[in-house]
């Protein structure tokens, strides 16, 4: 055979193979391609299902810190500002534990409810604001105000009647003698379970029960002119009238060191009454009703203190707030 057909021969085989390996590394390469593009895929897949699932956990926290807020939110319309039937003002307090923010004001008339106005106005805890109506609203029917926050909690509705020309009403949920108003919806006492040894959910005060440790809490404001400081002889006490007369009276749980609690003008503020003894062992110092089950018992609830003046002087304070009787084991 000649020689230069051996040479074609080898370099046709040559080719062949030079073919092959490009063939295998283009394959190998397009393999690389895939595996670097599925890597690409997952990771853009995991990068969207992170951020999805980071958006979602800043949401619920979110949510969540606004539910809490919203079940904190407390207040009441306390009066309204009427002349010749136009209402121009609604006093509104804040009795929540957080800021309120008033963004809505409603007019209900006849199973009509009317937007007024977005006062945006905003009210601190214990806090009480007259909230001017842009525009001013006049009523000629019976309707009723509403107020609602930015969280969505609605107030009760404040009830006017056409007829009344200038409106002064006086809110039989409270009671004002002297610098210290008491709220009385917000009367309540709580029972000690020697099982478990803890205290047992608030519970409307009127019908407490015999035989079981008691505490009590009420909720007043000092709308005086200056800051009020309770001692330790304020006191809570029941007088039952009938055969024999019996008296029972439960001491504030005053703030320790100084066993004294002090309201802030305008402040509203929960008294806690535990004791049976001034500045008691607050840890088993309780004390029970018995006897008179289903009779009337008068109830009393007698302050002592100091009122602080601005210059910083002080005056003895004393005052007594007489209100609606409680049926023990009713």
């Amino acid at each position: 055979m000649p020689i230069w057909s051996t040479r074609k021969k080898l370099q046709q085989i040559r080719n062949i193979l030079e073919v092959t390996r490009l063939t295998r590394d283009r394959k190998a390469i397009s393999n690389v391609y895939a595996s670097l593009i599925a890597l690409l895929i997952v990771f853009v897949l995991l990068s969207l299902e992170i951020s999805f699932f980071t958006n979602y956990n800043a949401i619920f926290q979110d949510q969540k810190v606004t539910v809490d807020q919203k079940a904190q939110e407390q207040f009441t319309i306390r009066n309204i500002t009427m002349s010749n039937n136009v209402i121009s003002k609604v006093l509104v307090e804040n009795e929540g534990t957080v800021e309120l923010k008033i963004r809505a004001i409603y007019l209900s008339t006849q199973g009509t409810t009317t937007f007024i106005c977005d006062p945006s106005v905003y009210i601190s805890p214990a806090a009480i604001k007259n909230i001017d109506l842009n525009p001013p609203i006049t009523i000629s029917t019976d309707s009723s105000i509403i107020v609602v926050t930015e969280r969505g909690t609605l107030s009760k509705e404040y009830f006017v009647q056409s007829w009344e020309k200038t409106i002064y009403r006086y809110d039989t949920e409270n009671l004002t003698i002297g610098p210290l108003r008491l709220r009385f919806e917000s009367f309540e006492f709580s029972e000690y379970n020697p099982t478990t040894k803890n205290w047992g959910p608030w519970t409307p005060g009127w019908n407490p029960p015999l035989n079981i440790d008691l505490s009590w809490r009420v909720r007043v404001t000092n709308i005086g002119d200056n800051n009020i400081v309770l001692n330790n002889r304020t006191a809570l006490s029941l007088f039952r009238a009938d055969n024999p007369k019996s008296e029972r009276s439960w001491y504030i749980n005053a703030t320790e060191p100084s066993l004294t609690e002090e309201l802030q003008v305008g402040q509203a503020k929960n008294i806690f009454f535990l004791l049976n003894r001034p500045a008691g062992d607050k840890t088993k110092d309780w004390l029970t009703i018995t006897g008179g089950e289903g009779v009337s018992t008068m109830v009393f609830l007698t302050f002592f203190g100091q009122i602080i003046l601005p210059d910083g002087k002080t005056y003895p304070y004393g005052q007594t707030i007489p209100f609606e009787a409680v049926v023990p084991g009713g």
